[in-house]
C-alpha cells in the first residue's frame, strides 16, 4: 500500500495498436482469445504449465458476459438432466480453479434453497 499522503498516478490503458504492436514483438506458445472464464482458467492453467501465454479480449475481460448475467459461478447442474455429466464435471473444475486459485477474492459460496414442489416437474 502506498503512505500516507502519496498518490498513485494510473497510466492510460494502451490503445489497440499499441497492444498489436507489443504482441508482435514477442513469443508465445499459446494465444488464448476470448476473457471469459474458459479463456482466463486456459491461460491461468497454461502459464502454472511453465507456457508463455497472451490473452486477448474484443474488450474489459469478461466485460460482454458480466452484464447480462447472474455472476454466479455455478456448476451446470442442469445439464446433468440430459446426462452431460463430462460438461457438470468440467464445469466443476473450472469453478473451483476460480474459487481456490485464480480469484478467490471475488468467489463467494452461497447457500440456496431450491423447492421441490409436489407434481412439479423435478
Amino acid at each position: 500500500m502506498p503512505a500516507l499522503g502519496t498518490h498513485l498516478t494510473y497510466a492510460p490503458a494502451p490503445s489497440r495498436a499499441e497492444t498489436r504492436e507489443q504482441l508482435s514483438k514477442a513469443t508465445y506458445d499459446l494465444l488464448v482469445i476470448g476473457g471469459g472464464i474458459l479463456g482466463i482458467s486456459t491461460a491461468w492453467h497454461a502459464a502454472q504449465s511453465g507456457l508463455r501465454v497472451a490473452l486477448v479480449d474484443a474488450g474489459d475481460f469478461a466485460g460482454a458476459t458480466s452484464s447480462a448475467s447472474s455472476k454466479l459461478l455455478h456448476g451446470g447442474l442442469r445439464y446433468l438432466q440430459t446426462g452431460a455429466v463430462k460438461l457438470v464435471a468440467e464445469n466443476h473444475f473450472e469453478r473451483r480453479a476460480v474459487s481456490r486459485q485464480v480469484a478467490p477474492h471475488l468467489a463467494n459460496p452461497l447457500t440456496f434453497y431450491l423447492p421441490v414442489y409436489k407434481g412439479g416437474p423435478h
